[in-house]
């Protein structure tokens, strides 16, 4: 049983699960693995990178921090389907 589900592994999805495992939450995070970030060839104006990052740099990194705190994650799409199913039964 988790304390917080997050849908996606952006930005967004990403800082949200590190800064509810920094309230001592469980946390798993559910993403379909390849996003749009992936793809930008640079992400300019973000906050920390002045010559800006790579999109697939900026997610990578963000994973790893994440996994680092000990959040689960689960990304493939057939568990998470079967998984929402079953527990819906």
């Amino acid at each position: 049983m988790y304390d917080v589900i997050v849908i996606g592994s952006g930005p967004a999805g990403i800082t949200a699960a590190i800064y509810s495992k920094r309230r001592n939450l469980s946390i798993l995070v559910i993403s379909k693995g390849n996003g749009t970030l992936q793809k930008a060839e640079k992400i300019d104006n973000y906050y920390g990178f002045e010559n800006g990052i790579s999109g697939k740099e900026l997610y990578v990194n963000g994973i790893k921090q994440a996994k680092n705190l000990g959040i689960d994650f689960i990304s493939n799409k057939y568990w998470i389907y079967k998984s929402i199913y079953y527990r819906n039964c």
